[in-house]
């Protein structure tokens, strides 16, 4: 996954790019704000 290019965030490829940090962020971190062990 690359770098969010704020340039083209208007663009698909720059929703899709937001769209899958947004989905890491709530995957790695539980509600706690701890990050969960690796498993």
């Amino acid at each position: 996954m690359g770098l969010f290019d704020y340039k083209n965030a208007g663009s698909e490829a720059g929703k899709a790019l937001y769209s899958d940090a947004i989905a890491l962020t709530l995957y790695a971190y539980t509600p706690t704000g701890q990050p969960l062990p690796a498993t």
